[in-house]
């Protein structure tokens, strides 16, 4: 009985369907992943709010020599705060939210803030609230010498309007960009030369070459890294193009992303070594898999994982926070990235994250050897 072309196509489709749905990791990965990711995602990046003073943050101050302390530091509950050892060092922003320095249209201190930052926003607005005259606040004189001589805002920012907003939506938005891409990019080729070797009869003819047992590891490992690390250039260039050619796609406030070139040698050495981490990762997770479509699937715990370290890092304040955090797996990545964003890099954060990268992917690759081997074994049984 000759049956017609879309009855055959009905078949198969309800086939294939039914096999899918019976995989519940297929259905985690497909349908429920992203129900979470991208709220997250999304969730995380509409909480960069200025923080509200009922959330008990303590905002540190730095004075310049010279400054007077009396009119500003009454509520030490609030505020901490310690002069200057010289003026405006290069890394304040990480030591302090604002700083009071001198005035030289008069005897009144300016608040130099950082209006990249939502904490020092709220410091400098905090400061202004709690000790300035409301007339000055609201802007107006009505004859007081002081109000006339400050105006009716004493901060100065360190950016411009568009230069702030670029720097608040690279912190925000690269973590979670490059811990995607870094999982996600790779996992293709990495699935492809690791998973259902013995299966598809692939392992003899590589066992054949004579080739020591590390070196194979290593050039998976290297075929995998270039192939991901192509795809996220690729991505990576993609969005650029897209930015300058609608630039609307990133909102409607312009945003400008002066990126120095330490923070893009920075980025891109986070980046490269993300993906040969996930990279060394995937290929490890596939050598105790049976198919390439199994080992794909290992990209939901990835991610979920990377999320959770991204997240945890957004939540931390750079110049304020543990020691330990530069040193938990992951979140050091992501806190570095965060960091190089915003231009607040931290020598000891940055340089602690590139030494354990190397130990992470050196601990990838001898467990990979013993998979490897244990692969081995079995297929000779």
């Amino acid at each position: 009985m000759k049956h017609s072309i879309l009855w055959i196509i009905r078949i198969v489709a309800v086939k294939e369907l039914k096999e899918f749905f019976r995989d519940p990791r297929s259905v985690l990965l497909s349908l429920v992943l992203p129900l979470i990711l991208f709220p997250l995602l999304f969730w995380v990046l509409s909480g960069d709010e200025e923080p509200s003073i009922e959330e008990a943050h303590f905002f540190h101050i730095g004075l310049e020599p010279g400054i007077p302390e009396d009119q500003f530091m009454e509520d030490s509950q609030v505020i901490s705060y310690s002069y200057l050892e010289e003026p405006l060092p290069f890394n304040w922003r990480n030591e302090y939210h604002v700083i009071l320095t001198s005035n030289p249209a008069g005897d009144i201190p300016l608040i130099l803030y950082d209006n990249s930052d939502a904490l020092s926003i709220s410091a400098f607005n905090y400061i202004q609230r709690q000790y300035l005259p409301s007339n000055v606040r609201e802007g107006k004189s009505d004859g007081d010498p002081i109000a006339v001589q400050m105006g009716p805002d004493m901060g100065r920012p360190l950016f411009s309007l568009e230069e702030a907003a670029g720097k608040m939506f690279l912190g925000l938005i690269l973590p979670f960009v490059f811990f995607i891409f870094s999982i996600t990019c790779p996992l293709p080729g990495a699935a492809d030369l690791s998973s259902g070797e013995k299966e598809r009869g692939s392992l003899e003819p590589l066992l054949s070459t004579a080739a020591p047992r590390r070196g194979i590891i290593l050039g998976k490992l290297s075929a995998a890294s270039i192939a991901g690390i192509c795809s996220v250039c690729a991505y990576i260039i993609g969005i650029l193009i897209s930015s300058l050619v609608t630039p609307e796609i990133l909102g409607d406030e312009r945003m400008i992303f002066p990126l120095k070139g330490t923070q893009i040698a920075v980025l891109s050495f986070l980046l490269t070594g993300l993906t040969i981490l996930f990279t060394a990762i995937e290929i490890c997770a596939g050598f105790i898999t049976r198919s390439v479509r199994e080992a794909q699937l290992l990209a939901m715990p990835l991610l979920m994982i990377g999320m959770g370290a991204v997240y945890t890092a957004q939540n931390l304040e750079i110049g304020h926070k543990s020691w330990i955090y530069a040193h938990i797996p992951l979140v050091n990545i992501a806190l570095s990235i965060k960091e190089a964003a915003l231009d607040r890099m931290i020598l000891e954060d940055i340089a602690a994250t590139f030494c354990w990268i190397i130990v992470y992917i050196v601990l990838m690759i001898t467990l990979g050897n013993k998979m490897f081997q244990k692969e081995l074994s079995f297929a000779a049984k």
